[in-house]
């Protein structure tokens, strides 16, 4: 008999509709009408079957009813819940919790088993492991898969398949099963074994509503609601009376261990693509992490370049003069002495060693040769380089440098410039071992200063004149302590040359030297401390240069692995839009969804750059030693890769993830 939907609303039935329209946008303008004015009514217990000619609206309506779309105009009620006005998260909480959807492809999770396909719905709703996989096997085993359970998808049947989708539709116990097609594909056999499990679940009380072109199908049917252009234009049969009372209830969503499971489920399954953004990540940090290590090694052989050319030294000398305004005043003169020594020692944390020194211009000669005008230098304890006049620091080409023994046991040795060496020695003769006359007292040879240097601490031209790069020749160095006791006679220091520790704090340094000495004199300002800017310049510039090239090369590294995470998460979202489509239509809310493939970007980011840490940790010594790179990884370098290796996998993958979460369910469910 037919009957009219066409009724008052009615608070028993599950499933309510009134004056339904859905409407889409048109190619040529205008709209298109895929449901109009429809109004239905469908108890728990009942068995309604729609059908209709394709285009007729029929998987429209079964798509609204199941939350998977909104209707253009008019109200629908599921349980007395108005759900036209309910936001995406309200539409996937009743999609998870009172909706089971049986698809017309059966499509299942191909990386996973039988088991965990019909376990997926409850992986939303939180539900405890044990509790889940025991219902599922249950659900398994009442549609005759039980010894399938453990089977991937590709290893079942059309039939098996479609089976573990009704297990699936199952899992959470819906009120509502809805249905595209479900016969579709199968033959009589599994057809039947389907229809039977329907009217099974309709006779324990859910609401069954299937959409389909079989007449077997409509002829199990309790109701058949027939749609034309968008219309109900016929209805047989009567509808029941509930089968039950509506006292379904759940428990609210919460989070699930399980969630984390699906994320290296997907890894799992996305197969090279995974590997591929691995060793991307992997490639990155390892090239960051190395490339720290190198910025750290280079800085340190240019630290100790510059050191060896005197870039961390600071001169302090007292005297009678200060520079103010480009004029010159007079100030009472501090003489320093050793106590200055002491108190800079003692008060100054940016300090590596310190060298006292008292100078004078004396003749030196031997035998019938007299060199006159020679800067006779004395150190306390002078570096394993001989030597500073200004700013030059050069090596001892013959023989051996200074030592601190030398000035502690007044061991009467020198070290002569070059100028010397000409003046007082024949070219074949060696001077070593050889003494020499300093004012009245001899010395012995004990080492030749090379040629000076010509790194770029001069003007060209001043370079190329020969009287003052003879002149700068002219110095000799003796003990400091000798000196003192045999040479001059005197407490008083010459100049004092601090070597910094840290190079980049010697204006610092330099400040708290000078206000200190100062203080130390009772306010006396007859104190200079300064430092060679052209040496300070080029560490400065070195430095500089050094870490600017490797930043840009390490941030190029990173962004190029993050690219290649963005295009293969891509790739992966195309690939997987019926997954994500079936994650939504189960119950998956858009931010699970976003949560999953950023989860999914930051896990194979983070596990590559852990291995690309590992690995620059593991080939440092190779490098260090094949190559000759002055590798030195700071302890930092692991704990900062990880947070580079998350931040990279979480920025970059916020991009796939977005699209992933904004997929259509219809469309990616719906065949082609």
């Amino acid at each position: 008999m037919a009957v009219s939907s066409q009724s008052a609303s009615d608070s028993s039935a599950l499933v309510e509709v009134d004056s339904l329209r859905r409407s889409f946008p048109s190619p040529e303008g205008g709209e298109v009408h895929a449901l109009r004015d429809v109004t239905l009514r469908i108890d728990a217990g009942e068995f309604v079957c729609i059908v209709g000619a394709s285009g007729a609206g029929k998987t429209t309506l079964l798509h609204i009813l199941g939350c998977l779309d909104r209707p253009s105009r008019g109200a629908y009620r599921f349980a007395g819940q108005n759900v036209s006005t309910l936001d995406e998260s309200g539409l996937a909480d009743v999609r998870l919790k009172e909706i089971g959807f049986i698809f017309q492809d059966h499509p299942l999770l191909e990386a996973v088993s039988a088991l965990r396909n019909v376990e997926l719905p409850a992986t939303y709703l939180g539900i405890e492991a044990r509790e889940r996989r025991n219902r599922a096997r249950e659900l398994l085993r009442s549609v005759g898969l039980e010894d399938r359970a453990e089977h991937l998808p590709a290893e079942l049947s059309g039939g098996e398949r479609q089976r573990v989708g009704i297990a699936r539709a199952l899992m959470n116990a819906p009120q509502a099963i809805l249905a595209d097609e479900p016969t579709g594909g199968l033959d009589s056999k599994q057809s039947g074994e389907v229809l039977s499990l329907l009217e099974e679940l309709a006779s324990r009380g859910a609401a069954v509503i299937v959409v389909s072109h079989d007449a077997g199908v409509a002829a199990r049917a309790h109701r058949v609601v027939r749609l034309t252009n968008g219309r109900i234009d016929d209805e047989a049969g009567e509808r029941r009376p509930p089968a039950r009372e509506n006292d379904h209830r759940h428990s609210p969503r919460r989070w699930s261990a399980s969630a984390l499971a699906s994320v290296f489920k997907g890894l799992r399954g996305g197969g090279y693509r995974t590997v591929l953004m691995a060793l991307a990540a992997l490639a990155a940090v390892w090239t960051v992490v190395a490339l720290t290590g190198y910025a750290r090694g280079a800085s340190q052989a240019i630290l100790a370049t510059a050191k060896d050319m005197g870039a961390n030294r600071i001169t302090v000398v007292g005297t009678a003069g200060l520079e103010e305004g480009g004029e010159w005043r007079n100030v009472e003169r501090i003489d320093l002495t050793m106590d200055d020594v002491a108190l800079i020692e003692s008060r100054i944390d940016n300090l590596e060693r310190v060298f006292p020194s008292v100078l004078d211009t004396l003749p030196v000669r031997r035998d019938h040769r007299v060199l006159e005008q020679v800067v006779v230098v004395s150190l306390e304890e002078p570096p394993h380089r001989t030597g500073t006049i200004g700013n030059a620091v050069w090596d001892v080409e013959l023989g051996f440098a200074l030592t601190a023994d030398d000035s502690e046991n007044r061991r009467q040795v020198i070290v002569i410039g070059p100028t010397i060496r000409e003046a007082l020695f024949d070219p074949d003769e060696d001077p070593l071992g050889a003494y020499v006359l300093v004012g009245d007292l001899p010395f012995e040879v004990k080492g030749v200063l090379g040629p000076f240097p010509t790194f770029g601490l001069y003007p060209a031209d001043l370079l190329q004149d020969e009287e003052w790069t003879a002149s700068m020749g002219a110095v000799a160095y003796v003990p400091f302590k000798t000196a003192a006791d045999l040479l001059y006679g005197t407490e008083a220091l010459d100049v004092i040359e601090v070597e910094a520790d840290d190079p980049e704090r010697i204006p610092e340094t330099i400040r708290e030297i000078r206000d200190m000495l100062v203080r130390a004199h009772g306010g006396r300002e007859g104190v200079i401390v300064y430092r060679e800017p052209t040496l300070a310049e080029t560490y400065a510039t070195m430095s500089r240069v050094n870490t600017t090239v490797l930043a840009a090369v390490g941030a190029l590294s990173l962004l190029a692995a993050g690219l290649v995470v963005v295009s293969l998460m891509l790739v992966a979202v195309g690939t997987r839009r019926q997954e994500i489509g079936l994650r939504l239509a189960v119950g998956a809310r858009k931010r699970d969804i976003l949560w999953q493939f950023m989860a999914e970007a930051t896990v194979v980011a983070t596990v590559g750059g852990l291995a690309g840490t590992a690995l620059a940790y593991l080939s440092a010594p190779v490098l260090t030693d094949h190559f000759e790179l002055p590798l030195a990884i700071p302890p930092w370098a692991a704990p900062a890769a990880f947070a580079t290796s998350l931040t990279v996998g979480a920025l970059f993958g916020s991009v796939p993830a977005w699209r992933a979460a904004r997929v259509d369910p219809m469309a990616s469910l719906t065949p082609e």
